[in-house]
């Protein structure tokens, strides 16, 4: 939603996809994460690492989930 509406966000709907979608995007990606085995793991999260290398918050729980 909000990639494709560049002009026409409103902080009240930011605030709403971070409070509901994005929880439920945790739950399923880290359901989708135990389910693989280590090394595919290792090499998701490493290319993860690399897209998101400017976004801290990313960096730390993905180095998180690497220690799994």
């Amino acid at each position: 939603m909000i990639i494709h509406e560049y002009f026409g966000i409103e902080p009240e709907e930011v605030d709403d996809i971070i409070k509901k979608d994005l929880k439920n995007f945790k739950v399923e990606i880290e359901s989708l994460i135990s389910t693989i085995d280590n090394e595919l793991k290792k090499e998701l999260v490493e290319s993860f690492i690399q897209d998101n290398k400017h976004l801290d918050f990313i960096l730390q729980k993905l180095r998180k989930l690497e220690n799994e």
